[in-house]
């Protein structure tokens, strides 16, 4: 459990990092890479609440309520960089997925309760009223489902519309894709890591968020 919500900022702001970075090489969870947007000053976040639809069909859902900044030990914000996010590491809190929908690769099936963290990027550039694909990713214990089709052809980016100037939806449908990618030791270097593709899936989901 994180005991102090500075270090659970902290977390928050390395998944996002993480997501903005080459997709090359995505990261599978919280990483050190906080330091270097920390030493610029810390950026002016606004709270957030984030709640899923829930959708008959949808393959990622919540744990049964909404998402709320400061709440439970959740941190869910939007970021001056543009990034609306929330961090569950580490909390009470879980979101479930259902990873029967399998396209191909070795990657796990069945069902998943997971303290994810969440973001979709670049939120803030869409004009109010318009919709416009963004990457969205779900870092979970069993690596980091991309839905960003700029990085990898055979996903899909999740669709984000400005609803009006505090509201914002990100959603996918049941026929888009995303890639679920894992961080396993390098086999030619034990003391490194590279990044594999564990498999493709169908995960639909929806949720909004809410600044406060």
């Amino acid at each position: 459990m994180i005991s102090l919500r500075s270090t659970s900022a902290a977390a928050l702001i390395a998944i996002l990092v993480a997501s903005c970075s080459s997709p090359a090489k995505p990261s599978v969870g919280p990483t050190s890479a906080a330091t270097g947007l920390l030493a610029q000053g810390k950026p002016q976040n606004t709270a957030a609440t984030l709640t899923f639809a829930d959708r008959p069909g949808d393959a990622i859902t919540s744990d049964g309520t909404s998402y709320s900044d400061g709440v439970g030990g959740v941190i869910s914000q939007l970021l001056s960089g543009g990034q609306l996010g929330m961090q569950l590491r580490g909390t009470p809190r879980r979101l479930n997925f259902n990873l029967d929908g399998i396209i191909s690769g070795s990657g796990p099936t069945g069902t998943l309760s997971d303290d994810t963290n969440v973001v979709a990027n670049d939120v803030t550039s869409i004009a109010i009223g318009s919709s416009q694909p963004r990457r969205a990713i779900f870092n979970t214990s069993v690596g980091q489902f991309n839905f960003d089709t700029a990085a990898d052809s055979q996903t899909n980016s999740a669709v984000v519309t400005h609803v009006d100037a505090t509201t914002w939806t990100v959603e996918t449908s049941g026929g888009d894709v995303a890639v679920l990618v894992q961080t396993v030791p390098d086999p030619h270097n034990p003391r490194k890591t590279i990044t594999v593709t564990a498999g493709y899936y169908h995960l639909p989901f929806k949720f909004t968020g809410v600044t406060q």
